[in-house]
């Protein structure tokens, strides 16, 4: 009986993930009868699961640092304090709505505003749901993509301006940041 394989959903974008994709279905036991579905890649996900991976493990590691004045903070508490840092000004570059809210909120008082702040970075999604792009052309869900691209770039570099070890998985790295994996074995 052959192995089930571990992943059964992938984005397709480039030949990699395209042999990973072939690779697992060419790896079911054919003794069953299998439903595979092919679909093209929804709106309203927004953001690839290699990113979202990505993501999660670079917080872990912002988590785990002992190195420095960072130490101490839970992937949670660096989730909101990266969003605050970076995904708003993404966004608020991005989405007249959003750049509009933060104006109003920046008119505030002081003391307002700073909760007001902290409840938006709180409430704002690393996916959003948007528009296809009219004077650009940018497909939706190529923007999120691209602006998850950004916002991952951006929180890399603050770990790594930082201090912190980044324990990234080469794929994973290639796959989110839209690379072309290459493997560069060591000849026997």
């Amino acid at each position: 009986m052959a192995k089930k394989p571990k992943k059964t959903s992938f984005m397709v974008s480039n030949a990699f993930t395209r042999g990973m994709a072939l690779a697992a279905v060419a790896a079911l036991n054919f003794d069953k009868i299998w439903r595979v579905a092919i679909k093209p890649w929804s709106e309203v996900e927004g953001i690839s699961d290699a990113q979202r991976r990505l993501y999660w493990m670079v917080l872990t590691d912002l988590q785990n640092t002992e190195a420095n004045e960072l130490a101490g903070r839970t992937k949670d508490q660096w989730h909101l304090a990266m969003k605050r840092r970076f995904l708003m000004p993404i966004y608020e570059r991005e989405f007249s709505d959003y750049a509009e809210m933060l104006t109003t909120v920046r008119k505030c008082a002081d003391d307002e505003r700073k909760a007001l702040l902290k409840w938006i970075a709180a409430e704002t999604s690393i996916t959003r749901k948007c528009d296809n792009d009219p004077t650009t052309g940018e497909k939706a869900d190529r923007k999120m993509i691209r602006i998850m691209r950004e916002y991952l770039d951006c929180v890399m570099q603050y770990a790594r301006n930082h201090g912190v070890l980044l324990r990234i998985d080469a794929r994973i790295f290639a796959e989110a940041m839209g690379y072309e994996y290459q493997s560069y074995g060591v000849a026997a």
